[in-house]
């Protein structure tokens, strides 16, 4: 199977919780194929993405900080983090009290991606680090006519040997002073219309992951 072909499906939901292995497991596979196999070509330049961070929501895996979304495995995601490679997601949307229609998390929700949070131009060596200057390195601007010819897209390429060094924390999960209860609050609040998920479970699921 194509490199492309074979990563685009393990994006998808099936692939994902499929079988006996962990996330963590599927994750580390993944990081392989993107750091080793997959770069970003925009026009003439290619980029080696060179560290990058994983997001995923369901039921099994109740990761809160995740942002929600509808989309298709494989797609650029934005958020106010910078851009994700997403996993095939859907959650329900729903009206809150105030009649503005938000994600409703409930236990069929299933979301997430790949945030990039570093890149290298190879042909420079240039490093790209942070994932907003990742986007704005390769998202800074398009024709408006629609010649999208240097629009960012993955491609396959033999990087070498790849040696994934998983990072001891997450980036920024907790800001200091503030509780877990209150972080979760804020998500849940900020960023969904209801949620049919115990209150307290996810304050369980998010110290774990902290």
């Amino acid at each position: 199977m194509d490199i492309l072909d074979d990563l685009k499906r393990k994006l998808g939901k099936e692939w994902l919780i499929d079988g006996e292995r962990s996330i963590q497991d599927k994750f580390g596979e993944l990081a392989t194929m993107l750091l080793g196999n997959v770069a970003i070509r925009k026009g003439g330049k290619i980029y080696a993405i060179e560290e990058i961070e994983f997001y995923l929501y369901h039921d099994r895996h109740r990761d809160i900080i995740t942002y929600p979304r509808n989309c298709e495995a494989g797609r650029w995601f934005f958020h106010a983090s910078g851009v994700d490679i997403a996993f095939e997601s859907h959650v329900e949307m729903k009206a809150n009290e105030k009649n503005v229609c938000k994600p409703h998390l409930t236990r069929t929700a299933f979301f997430g991606g790949i945030l990039i949070r570093a890149i290298s131009e190879t042909a420079s060596g240039r490093q790209v680090k942070g994932p907003m200057k990742v986007v704005d390195e390769l998202f800074d601007q398009f024709d408006a006519f629609g010649n999208l010819t240097d629009f960012p897209t993955l491609v396959a390429i033999d990087l070498g040997s790849c040696q994934c060094k998983p990072a001891i924390a997450r980036h920024n999960l907790l800001p200091r002073g503030k509780t877990i209860e209150e972080k979760v609050n804020g998500i849940l609040r900020y960023d969904y219309s209801a949620s049919e998920i115990p209150t307290e479970d996810i304050y369980g699921s998010f110290a774990e992951f902290l």
